[in-house]
């Protein structure tokens, strides 16, 4: 069933359907070598202008993905829940219970200051999330 056309399927409508599909076909084979003309001659025009190597560039970026911040393993003393700026500048949430293991980024460890123990990196994780008496007790830390 069709939106555009309700009701049952005849020849006529059939036909007008193929009709609508051929003319679609026909402007993508239109759009297909409208841009390989215009990409010919933006690559011709850079090429004159002595600018073919920014082209190429410009159409294949060379995309960077930012370097994580190193981590740190850490065993919690008390509950702590930090926020941080990441590597694409989006701020993230560091939370643990106390007796956690868990990683945080190595610039918090001066923020968290007593709340946390730095242990080896061969410690298992151990995530315990806040408890809503955690909650209660950082609400009034503030």
């Amino acid at each position: 069933m069709n939106p555009l056309q309700p009701g049952k399927l005849t020849l006529v409508s059939l036909r007008n359907r193929r009709g609508v599909e051929r003319q679609l076909e026909l402007a993508e084979e239109g759009a297909a070598r409208v841009r390989a003309e215009y990409s010919a001659a933006l690559s011709r025009d850079a090429r004159e202008a002595g600018l073919a190597d920014e082209l190429e560039e410009l159409r294949h970026p060379i995309t960077t993905v930012p370097v994580e911040a190193p981590t740190v393993r850490v065993r919690a003393l008390k509950p702590f829940r930090i926020f941080v700026r990441n590597r694409y500048d989006e701020q993230e949430e560091y939370s643990a219970a106390t007796f956690a293991v868990v990683d945080v980024p190595k610039s918090c460890l001066r923020k968290l200051g007593d709340r946390v123990e730095q242990v080896p990196p061969s410690t298992e994780l151990l995530p315990l999330a806040l408890t809503s008496n955690d909650h209660q007790l950082l609400a009034h830390e503030r």
